[in-house]
C-alpha cells in the first residue's frame, strides 16, 4: 500500500463513522452532564491568595517555623539555654587578684609537670640531645 492508498481508506472510514454518530444525542448527553456536574473555577481565573499552590505553602510553613525558632533563640529566655549554662558579662579587668585567683582555681585545669625534664637545651649533654632529636625524628 502506498500514501495514496492510505489516505483513501481512512476518508472512507471517516466518512462511514460520520454517518454513525448522531450530533443531537451527543450534544443532549454533554448538556446534561455539565447540568450533573457543578462548574469548577478555572485556576487561572482565581485571584492569587486562592490559587492552591502546595510547594509555595510548604515554603511558607517552613519560613514561619524558621522564624518563630529563630525569635525563640534570640529572646535568650532560660529555656533557650543549656543546663548549667550561666552567662557572663565580666570583664576579666575589673576582677580583684583574689577574684582572678578564684577563677584560675575554678578552671580545674592543670598543666603537665615534667619533673624530669631540664629547664632548657642548654643544659642538655650531647647524649641527651641526640636522643632527644632521634625521640622527635620518630
Amino acid at each position: 500500500m502506498d500514501e495514496k492508498q492510505i489516505e483513501r481508506l481512512a476518508a472512507e472510514l471517516g466518512r462511514k463513522r460520520a454517518g454513525e454518530i448522531d450530533p443531537e444525542a451527543t450534544a443532549q448527553g454533554v448538556l446534561a452532564r455539565l447540568r450533573a456536574e457543578p462548574a469548577e473555577e478555572a485556576s487561572w481565573q482565581r485571584p492569587v491568595w486562592r490559587r492552591r499552590m502546595p510547594v509555595l505553602q510548604a515554603l511558607a510553613a517552613a519560613a514561619i517555623v524558621a522564624a518563630v525558632a529563630l525569635g525563640v533563640r534570640q529572646l535568650g529566655g532560660p529555656q533557650a539555654q543549656a543546663a548549667g549554662e550561666v552567662p557572663v558579662q565580666v570583664s576579666l579587668e575589673q576582677l580583684a587578684e583574689a577574684e582572678l585567683s578564684a577563677v584560675l582555681d575554678s578552671l580545674e585545669s592543670e598543666a603537665p609537670v615534667y619533673e624530669l625534664v631540664p629547664a632548657g637545651l642548654d643544659e642538655l649533654s650531647e647524649a641527651e640531645l641526640s636522643t632527644l632529636l632521634e625521640s622527635l625524628e620518630g
